[in-house]
């Protein structure tokens, strides 16, 4: 009699149990479908990217957008920057860095990090963030966000004054 108690308190100990983890997973990512949300290595949001390339903080505050064709721009549609399938340049076309595979660089070829697989990383594979969402197999548009809209391999916020 003992034993069919015990097996039902450990049986609802697993089920509280799993109940917990799938709802802390689902608050750490805090998935809204369409939007892709990037996150640092505190679980912190720090910002979104929508469907329609809208680029906001951890607030819904709108601070850019990534478009489709490469165009970056600030929340005031005027270009910051652009991505070709390569390079990323500044407004006056100025290569600033490169994205090939999932290896973001700067301007000398010099390795800021790594992205691919949900996972945002330093230069020393060394994880600084993640990001849940489609990206459609366009990792560029994570790249994007960090190199423009954040300091992602620093500091990893955003910064409210994107690259101009």
């Amino acid at each position: 009699m003992e034993m069919i108690y015990i097996a039902k308190y450990l049986r609802a100990i697993f089920l509280l149990f799993s109940l917990y983890v799938i709802l802390a997973s689902v608050a750490k990512a805090d998935y809204i479908p369409g939007i892709i949300t990037v996150q640092d290595t505190r679980d912190h949001i720090i910002g979104y990217i929508t469907t329609n390339g809208e680029v906001m903080d951890e607030n819904y505050n709108l601070i850019g957008y990534i478009r489709e064709n490469g165009s970056i721009e600030g929340s005031n549609s005027a270009s910051i920057g652009y991505f070709d399938g390569r390079n990323f340049q500044d407004d006056k076309f100025n290569i600033i860095g490169y994205f090939a595979g999932n290896r973001l660089a700067n301007i000398n070829f010099y390795t800021l990090g790594y992205i691919g697989d949900g996972r945002i990383e330093g230069q020393n594979y060394l994880t600084v963030g993640y990001f849940n969402g489609n990206t459609g197999g366009n990792d560029w548009v994570i790249a994007a966000f960090c190199l423009y809209y954040t300091d992602m391999f620093h500091h990893s916020k955003i910064q409210k004054e994107p690259l101009k």
